[in-house]
């Protein structure tokens, strides 16, 4: 079954500090999305809202002042641009966004796989102890009252939930986790009407 990709809904801009490419632009971004035919795209900055405790040194930066600099976002005839954010589940399960500024965005990507240092210890290495932090955080954010028809899991297999950052260990974490648990878990989150992102590169295990 072959599927159509008309949409991308995870895009830092070097607003992002993740970003080192002063070139990439809201502009540019729509340019992109004009380029390859996308009807969609979401700009997802890092972001921690200021009104939510506990931010990283690296996050404290990246606020709502910050994002909205990219503000007002450009047109093009054919492309919805959404402005949204991509915020981060800490150690204590806590989003790191309120309500209120939720209600502010487009659209909300939350990833649940970046599990080293802020978000995870990195001493808490065991392969079965990822594959249980990847269920418990997943199916935390699945129990949050969310607007989530403009929200989306990001990266489901990124490789930080492996401390070495190795593929072959991302593949032997998911598969540790039972069919049974990932068909509760995406059961609900079809029900739920949540996003969930896919990476071809994230899917490339042989």
């Amino acid at each position: 079954m072959r599927y159509l990709v008309d949409h991308d809904m995870h895009i830092h801009s070097f607003g992002s500090m993740c970003s080192k490419a002063p070139e990439q632009t809201p502009e540019r971004i729509l340019q992109y999305a004009v380029d390859e035919g996308f009807s969609t795209v979401a700009l997802t900055d890092h972001f921690w809202d200021e009104k939510v405790e506990g931010a990283a040194e690296w996050y404290k930066p990246q606020n709502l002042e910050h994002i909205c600099k990219s503000l007002p976002l450009p047109k093009a005839e054919g492309v919805r641009f959404l402005f949204g954010a991509e915020t981060e589940l800490d150690k204590q399960l806590r989003l790191g966004i309120s309500k209120e500024t939720i209600d502010k965005l487009d659209f909300l990507i939350i990833p649940t796989t970046h599990a080293n240092g802020f978000v995870l210890e990195n001493e808490e290495n065991s392969e079965e102890k990822r594959a249980a932090i990847w269920l418990q955080r997943v199916g935390a954010v699945l129990q949050m009252e969310l607007p989530f028809h403009k929200v989306g899991l990001a990266h489901l297999a990124c490789i930080t939930i492996s401390p070495k950052r190795d593929r072959e260990e991302v593949a032997r974490i998911l598969n540790k986790i039972s069919n049974n648990d990932l068909v509760r878990i995406f059961t609900k989150a079809a029900k739920l009407g949540v996003g969930i992102e896919l990476n071809g590169s994230d899917m490339d295990f042989q």
